[in-house]
Protein backbone atom coordinates (compact mmCIF):
# COMPACT_ATOMS: atom_id res chain seq x y z
CA UNK A 1 0.00 0.00 0.00
CA UNK A 2 1.28 3.17 -0.79
CA UNK A 3 1.44 5.52 1.64
CA UNK A 4 0.98 10.04 1.50
CA UNK A 5 1.73 12.44 4.36
CA UNK A 6 -0.08 15.87 4.27
CA UNK A 7 1.48 18.54 6.05
CA UNK A 8 -1.27 21.36 6.58
CA UNK A 9 -2.50 23.56 9.83
CA UNK A 10 -5.92 25.03 10.69
CA UNK A 11 -6.55 27.43 13.67
CA UNK A 12 -8.55 30.05 14.54
CA UNK A 13 -6.04 32.66 13.02
CA UNK A 14 -5.40 31.00 10.04
CA UNK A 15 -8.68 29.64 9.33
CA UNK A 16 -9.17 25.75 8.03
CA UNK A 17 -8.84 26.17 4.44
CA UNK A 18 -5.81 24.39 3.82
CA UNK A 19 -6.47 21.72 6.24
CA UNK A 20 -10.21 20.92 4.69
CA UNK A 21 -8.66 20.94 1.01
CA UNK A 22 -6.22 18.11 1.93
CA UNK A 23 -8.41 16.43 3.74
CA UNK A 24 -10.36 16.13 0.31
CA UNK A 25 -7.31 15.09 -1.70
CA UNK A 26 -6.84 12.61 1.37
CA UNK A 27 -10.22 10.71 0.98
CA UNK A 28 -9.67 10.76 -3.07
CA UNK A 29 -6.06 9.16 -2.52
CA UNK A 30 -7.79 6.72 -0.20
CA UNK A 31 -10.65 5.57 -2.43
CA UNK A 32 -7.84 4.74 -4.77
CA UNK A 33 -5.77 2.57 -1.83
CA UNK A 34 -3.24 4.56 -0.28
CA UNK A 35 -2.87 5.37 2.90
CA UNK A 36 -2.86 8.78 4.59
CA UNK A 37 -1.72 10.44 6.98
CA UNK A 38 -1.49 14.03 8.47
CA UNK A 39 1.57 16.45 10.11
CA UNK A 40 -0.44 18.88 11.24
CA UNK A 41 -0.60 21.34 14.59
CA UNK A 42 -2.54 19.77 17.47
CA UNK A 43 -5.46 22.46 16.68
CA UNK A 44 -5.73 21.26 13.71
CA UNK A 45 -7.79 18.36 14.57
CA UNK A 46 -10.26 20.97 16.47
CA UNK A 47 -10.96 23.99 14.06
CA UNK A 48 -11.54 20.79 11.31
CA UNK A 49 -13.92 18.14 13.31
CA UNK A 50 -14.38 16.28 9.67
CA UNK A 51 -11.02 14.70 10.27
CA UNK A 52 -10.30 11.69 11.94
CA UNK A 53 -8.95 11.85 15.33
CA UNK A 54 -5.23 11.83 15.15
CA UNK A 55 -4.38 8.26 15.04
CA UNK A 56 -0.78 6.30 14.88
CA UNK A 57 0.15 7.33 11.67
CA UNK A 58 -0.26 10.55 12.19
CA UNK A 59 2.38 13.02 13.26
CA UNK A 60 1.77 16.28 15.50
CA UNK A 61 4.00 19.08 15.09
CA UNK A 62 4.87 21.19 18.20
CA UNK A 63 4.38 24.67 17.91
CA UNK A 64 8.17 25.68 17.69
CA UNK A 65 8.97 22.73 15.70
CA UNK A 66 8.17 21.76 11.76
CA UNK A 67 8.16 18.02 9.98
CA UNK A 68 11.92 16.57 10.13
CA UNK A 69 12.70 14.75 7.38
CA UNK A 70 14.17 12.11 9.86
CA UNK A 71 10.64 11.30 10.87
CA UNK A 72 8.95 10.60 7.26
CA UNK A 73 9.68 6.65 6.80
CA UNK A 74 9.29 5.61 3.67
CA UNK A 75 6.85 8.43 2.20
CA UNK A 76 5.62 7.66 -1.84
CA UNK A 77 4.01 10.91 -1.53
CA UNK A 78 4.52 14.20 0.80
CA UNK A 79 1.79 16.73 0.54
CA UNK A 80 2.85 20.28 1.15
CA UNK A 81 -0.14 22.96 1.90
CA UNK A 82 1.66 25.60 4.03
CA UNK A 83 2.99 29.14 4.00
CA UNK A 84 5.76 28.53 6.16
CA UNK A 85 7.33 26.17 3.28
CA UNK A 86 9.21 27.11 0.53
CA UNK A 87 11.13 25.81 -2.30
CA UNK A 88 14.33 25.75 0.19
CA UNK A 89 12.25 23.91 2.71
CA UNK A 90 10.76 21.68 0.05
CA UNK A 91 14.25 20.81 -1.81
CA UNK A 92 15.82 19.59 1.55
CA UNK A 93 13.19 16.95 2.18
CA UNK A 94 11.93 16.21 -1.79
CA UNK A 95 14.79 13.85 -2.41
CA UNK A 96 13.93 11.73 0.33
CA UNK A 97 10.42 11.10 -0.54
CA UNK A 98 8.96 9.53 -3.44
CA UNK A 99 6.94 12.57 -4.54
CA UNK A 100 6.44 16.03 -3.80
CA UNK A 101 2.84 17.74 -4.39
CA UNK A 102 3.01 21.06 -3.36
CA UNK A 103 -0.38 23.53 -2.57
CA UNK A 104 -0.53 27.15 -3.35
CA UNK A 105 -2.63 29.75 -4.09
CA UNK A 106 0.15 32.87 -4.46
CA UNK A 107 2.60 31.76 -7.28
CA UNK A 108 5.58 31.27 -4.95
CA UNK A 109 8.53 29.05 -5.55
CA UNK A 110 8.25 25.93 -5.68
CA UNK A 111 10.37 22.48 -5.39
CA UNK A 112 8.09 20.11 -6.24
CA UNK A 113 6.79 17.14 -8.92
CA UNK A 114 3.31 18.20 -8.97
CA UNK A 115 1.89 21.88 -8.25
CA UNK A 116 -2.09 22.67 -7.61
CA UNK A 117 -3.03 26.18 -7.40
CA UNK A 118 -6.72 26.22 -7.80
CA UNK A 119 -7.33 30.07 -8.28
CA UNK A 120 -9.23 31.36 -11.32
CA UNK A 121 -7.38 32.96 -13.91
CA UNK A 122 -4.00 30.44 -13.00
CA UNK A 123 -1.93 29.68 -16.04
CA UNK A 124 1.46 28.24 -16.90
CA UNK A 125 2.98 31.90 -17.31
CA UNK A 126 2.56 32.58 -13.28
CA UNK A 127 4.99 30.00 -12.54
CA UNK A 128 7.30 30.04 -15.06
CA UNK A 129 10.83 30.07 -13.24
CA UNK A 130 9.19 29.49 -10.33
CA UNK A 131 9.48 25.19 -10.30
CA UNK A 132 11.82 22.42 -11.62
CA UNK A 133 10.79 22.24 -15.58
CA UNK A 134 9.48 18.53 -14.66
CA UNK A 135 7.17 19.89 -12.05
CA UNK A 136 3.21 19.14 -13.70
CA UNK A 137 0.98 21.95 -13.02
CA UNK A 138 -2.93 21.56 -11.96
CA UNK A 139 -4.77 25.31 -12.59
CA UNK A 140 -7.31 26.76 -12.08
CA UNK A 141 -11.06 25.52 -10.51
CA UNK A 142 -10.71 22.16 -12.42
CA UNK A 143 -8.54 21.20 -9.55
CA UNK A 144 -10.50 22.44 -6.71
CA UNK A 145 -10.04 20.22 -3.95
CA UNK A 146 -13.40 19.49 -2.68
CA UNK A 147 -15.26 16.54 -0.87
CA UNK A 148 -16.73 13.75 -2.60
CA UNK A 149 -20.16 14.52 -2.30
CA UNK A 150 -19.94 17.78 -3.97
CA UNK A 151 -19.16 15.49 -7.26
CA UNK A 152 -22.30 14.04 -6.75
CA UNK A 153 -24.22 17.26 -6.12
CA UNK A 154 -27.18 18.45 -8.78
CA UNK A 155 -26.84 22.07 -9.15
CA UNK A 156 -29.71 24.27 -7.96
CA UNK A 157 -32.62 24.77 -10.29
CA UNK A 158 -34.30 28.15 -10.60
CA UNK A 159 -35.29 30.07 -7.55
CA UNK A 160 -38.19 32.23 -6.65
CA UNK A 161 -38.91 35.53 -8.10
CA UNK A 162 -37.70 37.12 -5.24
CA UNK A 163 -34.81 35.49 -2.61
CA UNK A 164 -36.57 33.97 0.32
CA UNK A 165 -33.16 33.29 1.82
CA UNK A 166 -29.53 33.93 2.41
CA UNK A 167 -26.40 31.85 2.86
CA UNK A 168 -23.54 33.44 5.07
CA UNK A 169 -20.27 32.12 5.73
CA UNK A 170 -17.23 33.85 6.03
CA UNK A 171 -14.55 31.33 6.01
CA UNK A 172 -14.21 28.39 8.86
CA UNK A 173 -13.26 30.54 11.79
CA UNK A 174 -13.77 34.14 10.08
CA UNK A 175 -10.47 35.66 11.41
CA UNK A 176 -11.22 39.08 10.68
CA UNK A 177 -14.41 39.00 11.59
CA UNK A 178 -16.71 40.39 8.82
CA UNK A 179 -19.91 38.33 9.58
CA UNK A 180 -20.66 40.70 12.36
CA UNK A 181 -21.02 43.53 9.39
CA UNK A 182 -22.07 40.84 6.80
CA UNK A 183 -25.26 40.55 9.12
CA UNK A 184 -25.68 43.95 10.08
CA UNK A 185 -26.24 44.84 6.52
CA UNK A 186 -28.32 41.80 5.34
CA UNK A 187 -30.72 42.96 8.74
CA UNK A 188 -30.80 46.55 7.34
CA UNK A 189 -31.58 45.87 3.99
CA UNK A 190 -33.93 43.53 4.23
CA UNK A 191 -36.60 42.76 6.00
CA UNK A 192 -37.99 39.48 5.47
CA UNK A 193 -34.62 37.76 3.76
CA UNK A 194 -34.28 34.49 6.31
CA UNK A 195 -30.45 34.11 7.14
CA UNK A 196 -28.49 31.11 7.62
CA UNK A 197 -25.58 31.58 9.07
CA UNK A 198 -22.18 28.78 8.94
CA UNK A 199 -19.25 29.33 11.50
CA UNK A 200 -16.62 27.17 13.29
CA UNK A 201 -16.49 26.58 16.75
CA UNK A 202 -12.72 27.38 17.02
CA UNK A 203 -13.83 31.26 15.63
CA UNK A 204 -12.71 33.98 18.00
CA UNK A 205 -15.64 35.88 17.15
CA UNK A 206 -18.55 32.59 17.59
CA UNK A 207 -19.70 34.74 20.63
CA UNK A 208 -20.32 38.09 19.26
CA UNK A 209 -21.75 36.02 16.21
CA UNK A 210 -24.50 34.56 18.03
CA UNK A 211 -25.22 37.79 19.92
CA UNK A 212 -25.80 39.23 16.14
CA UNK A 213 -27.70 36.05 15.28
CA UNK A 214 -30.15 36.61 18.38
CA UNK A 215 -30.82 40.83 18.08
CA UNK A 216 -31.71 39.87 14.27
CA UNK A 217 -34.79 37.26 15.44
CA UNK A 218 -35.99 34.16 14.41
CA UNK A 219 -35.64 34.87 11.11
CA UNK A 220 -31.49 34.23 11.58
CA UNK A 221 -30.12 30.61 12.52
CA UNK A 222 -26.42 30.21 13.28
CA UNK A 223 -25.05 26.79 12.21
CA UNK A 224 -21.87 25.84 14.34
CA UNK A 225 -19.53 23.26 12.39
CA UNK A 226 -22.34 21.48 11.23
CA UNK A 227 -22.10 18.19 9.97
CA UNK A 228 -23.82 18.57 6.60
CA UNK A 229 -22.77 22.24 5.21
CA UNK A 230 -23.96 21.46 1.78
CA UNK A 231 -27.14 20.63 3.13
CA UNK A 232 -27.54 24.00 4.77
CA UNK A 233 -26.17 26.25 1.29
CA UNK A 234 -28.34 24.10 -0.89
CA UNK A 235 -31.35 25.69 1.47
CA UNK A 236 -30.39 29.00 0.34
CA UNK A 237 -31.71 31.28 -2.98
CA UNK A 238 -27.94 33.14 -3.05
CA UNK A 239 -25.24 33.43 -0.79
CA UNK A 240 -22.49 35.98 0.82
CA UNK A 241 -19.09 34.41 1.46
CA UNK A 242 -15.38 34.93 1.43
CA UNK A 243 -13.30 33.91 -1.54
CA UNK A 244 -11.25 30.56 -0.37
CA UNK A 245 -12.10 26.82 -0.45
CA UNK A 246 -16.15 27.56 0.17
CA UNK A 247 -16.19 29.35 -2.94
CA UNK A 248 -15.80 26.64 -4.89
CA UNK A 249 -17.77 24.69 -2.80
CA UNK A 250 -20.61 26.91 -3.66
CA UNK A 251 -19.34 27.56 -7.35
CA UNK A 252 -20.49 23.85 -7.69
CA UNK A 253 -23.50 23.66 -6.06
CA UNK A 254 -24.29 26.55 -8.99
CA UNK A 255 -25.24 29.10 -5.94
CA UNK A 256 -25.35 32.56 -6.38
CA UNK A 257 -22.75 34.73 -4.58
CA UNK A 258 -22.02 38.30 -3.35
CA UNK A 259 -18.35 37.94 -2.19
CA UNK A 260 -15.98 39.57 0.70
CA UNK A 261 -12.47 39.58 0.53
CA UNK A 262 -11.23 38.22 3.83
CA UNK A 263 -7.49 37.82 3.14
CA UNK A 264 -4.51 39.00 1.29
CA UNK A 265 -3.95 35.41 -0.86
CA UNK A 266 -8.29 36.07 -1.85
CA UNK A 267 -7.55 39.80 -3.14
CA UNK A 268 -6.84 38.54 -6.72
CA UNK A 269 -9.06 35.92 -6.99
CA UNK A 270 -11.68 38.23 -6.07
CA UNK A 271 -11.38 40.54 -8.31
CA UNK A 272 -10.84 38.20 -11.21
CA UNK A 273 -14.08 36.41 -10.80
CA UNK A 274 -15.88 39.90 -10.68
CA UNK A 275 -14.36 40.67 -14.12
CA UNK A 276 -15.64 38.01 -15.43
CA UNK A 277 -18.86 37.95 -14.29
CA UNK A 278 -19.04 35.52 -11.82
CA UNK A 279 -19.31 37.22 -8.55
CA UNK A 280 -20.92 40.49 -7.10
CA UNK A 281 -17.62 41.81 -5.10
CA UNK A 282 -19.02 43.87 -2.05
CA UNK A 283 -15.28 44.87 -0.45
CA UNK A 284 -12.31 43.89 1.02
CA UNK A 285 -12.93 43.46 4.79
CA UNK A 286 -9.37 44.18 6.35
CA UNK A 287 -9.35 47.33 3.80
CA UNK A 288 -12.74 49.06 4.70
CA UNK A 289 -14.38 50.16 7.64
CA UNK A 290 -17.17 48.00 9.16
CA UNK A 291 -19.83 50.38 8.42
CA UNK A 292 -18.78 50.79 5.48
CA UNK A 293 -19.01 47.30 4.62
CA UNK A 294 -22.37 46.57 6.23
CA UNK A 295 -24.06 49.49 3.32
CA UNK A 296 -22.24 47.86 0.71
CA UNK A 297 -23.71 44.45 2.02
CA UNK A 298 -27.39 46.50 2.65
CA UNK A 299 -26.93 47.46 -0.76
CA UNK A 300 -26.03 44.66 -2.67
CA UNK A 301 -28.42 42.28 -0.84
CA UNK A 302 -31.08 44.42 -1.82
CA UNK A 303 -30.31 44.43 -5.59
CA UNK A 304 -29.51 40.91 -5.82
CA UNK A 305 -32.74 39.73 -3.26
CA UNK A 306 -34.74 41.35 -6.02
CA UNK A 307 -33.29 40.42 -9.55
CA UNK A 308 -33.93 37.05 -10.67
CA UNK A 309 -32.77 36.73 -14.19
CA UNK A 310 -29.04 38.19 -12.21
CA UNK A 311 -29.49 35.30 -9.63
CA UNK A 312 -29.66 32.76 -12.62
CA UNK A 313 -26.91 34.20 -14.59
CA UNK A 314 -24.21 34.43 -11.35
CA UNK A 315 -25.35 30.78 -10.37
CA UNK A 316 -24.71 29.29 -14.42
CA UNK A 317 -21.24 31.15 -14.45
CA UNK A 318 -20.33 29.66 -11.36
CA UNK A 319 -21.55 26.42 -11.59
CA UNK A 320 -19.65 26.29 -15.31
CA UNK A 321 -16.22 26.65 -13.18
CA UNK A 322 -16.35 23.84 -10.75
CA UNK A 323 -18.21 20.10 -11.51
CA UNK A 324 -16.82 19.13 -7.92
CA UNK A 325 -14.29 16.38 -9.53
CA UNK A 326 -10.91 18.75 -8.71
CA UNK A 327 -9.92 15.94 -5.93
CA UNK A 328 -10.16 13.10 -8.24
CA UNK A 329 -8.22 14.60 -10.78
CA UNK A 330 -5.34 15.54 -8.69
CA UNK A 331 -5.25 12.26 -7.17
CA UNK A 332 -5.32 10.38 -10.83
CA UNK A 333 -2.39 13.07 -11.65
CA UNK A 334 -0.33 11.48 -8.82
CA UNK A 335 -0.72 8.23 -9.69
CA UNK A 336 0.47 8.93 -13.07
CA UNK A 337 3.26 11.20 -11.34
CA UNK A 338 4.41 9.54 -8.36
Amino acid sequence: MRRALIRADASARIGGGHATRCAALGAALVARGWQVSFAARIDTWTVVPELPPPGPGDIIIAPDEELDASVLGAIDLLVVDHYRWDADREAGIRKRVGGLLAIDDTAREHDADLLVDQNFGRSAIDYAGKVPPECRLLLGPRFALLSQKFARIVPLHDGPATARRIFVGLGRTDPVGATIPVLEGIASGSADLKIDVMLGGQSPHIDAVREAVKRIGPRAQLYVDPPDPLAVMAGCDFAIGAVGGSAWERCCLGLPSLVVVCADNQREAAAALAREGVVGLLGDAEAMPKNALADAVAAGVTWLAADKAERDRLGRAARNLCDGLGAERVAEAVEMTV
